[in-house]
């Protein structure tokens, strides 16, 4: 089965910033913007059942900032993919540019 894409970009973010994928469905993120950026869940926002998630591979969302950007960082043309193996809504954001809107949602149902 094919991923869902979305794309990372310096002028609107996320892209699309919002959408919605069935359970046990994949999403790539890949950074088309010339900077680094990152695909980084928030702790409080990852369904209580789930796996968090961040293109370091952190664990939890306070070690992905401590190691960013020694670690988790998408250069451009990158990727990262997570598949999703619960339902609910996961929101994320990019380290580098969150204070900029770089916010995303995915919405498993």
């Amino acid at each position: 089965m094919a991923a869902t894409r979305v794309t990372i970009d310096d002028d609107r973010g996320f892209e699309p910033d919002t959408i919605e994928i069935e359970l046990g469905d994949t999403v790539e993120w890949e950074n088309t913007a010339p900077r680094m950026q990152t695909v980084t869940a928030y702790d409080e926002e990852v369904p209580q059942r789930s796996e968090y998630f961040s293109s370091g591979g952190s664990g939890r969302e306070v070690t992905a900032r401590v190691v960013y950007p020694f670690a988790g960082d998408l250069s451009k043309g990158d990727t990262y993919r997570n598949t999703f193996e619960e339902t609910g809504t996961y929101e994320y954001f990019s380290i580098p540019t969150e204070g900029e809107g770089t916010t995303g949602t995915v919405i498993v149902g």
